[in-house]
């Protein structure tokens, strides 16, 4: 769907419904990963994000064709899973830590036709990340959610600015002091290994 040569000051149901569609196609893993790290719990993600879906269609019906052109897609998708995150989990239960076991470890062992990779190399990568995922665990609350976002999550630091609702320098000292605290423990990590 081209909305740029859109005419009408607010999109159609049925232009809506597409978009939507779109979105959900393009962004529902990425978000059900985004949650799962954080609830470890393949129920909860679900209905965060399932939620967090209906807000945003909710929220497309009423944008005006101009706003849903100058739409920033992920980062407005991110804050409004985030929200419902924050309020599903202040409703029922406090933040579990980082999950380990599931999420995305199960799409490294999904090997494409035209590329295979050694068992051993994928079972060293899923094993990194979990090690990484540990570290990260460990850190300073203030870092954790940083580095959670900025690393795992993909998002830029300005989308994690806006998402947290902090500055962008506030951000930009988080991720510098986070990833340098979690080098720091992969090294000792990697020191201890080796005696």
């Amino acid at each position: 769907m081209d909305l740029d040569r859109q005419e009408y000051a607010y999109l159609t149901a049925d232009q809506v419904d597409g978009y939507y569609e779109q979105l959900v196609a393009k962004y529902w893993q990425q978000l059900h990963s985004f949650i799962q790290r954080r609830t470890s719990n393949q129920q909860d993600a679900e209905d965060i994000v399932q939620e967090a879906f209906v807000h945003a269609y909710y929220a497309l019906e009423r944008y005006p064709l101009q706003q849903i052109r100058t739409l920033q897609a992920r980062p407005w998708l991110y804050k409004i899973t985030w929200n419902v995150y924050r309020n599903y989990m202040s409703r029922t239960k406090p933040p579990l830590a980082l999950s380990l076991d599931d999420h995305d470890s199960d799409l490294l062992l999904e090997l494409d036709d035209e590329y295979e990779e050694r068992p051993d190399a994928i079972f060293e990568r899923v094993e990194r990340r979990r090690e990484l995922e540990s570290l990260v665990n460990e850190l300073p609350e203030q870092y954790r959610e940083v580095i959670n976002l900025y690393y795992f999550d993909e998002l830029s630091q300005q989308e994690i600015a806006d998402l947290l609702n902090r500055p962008l320098g506030t951000i930009k000292t988080h991720v510098y002091r986070g990833l340098r605290m979690l080098r720091k423990a992969l090294q000792m990590n990697e020191g201890r290994s080796i005696r």
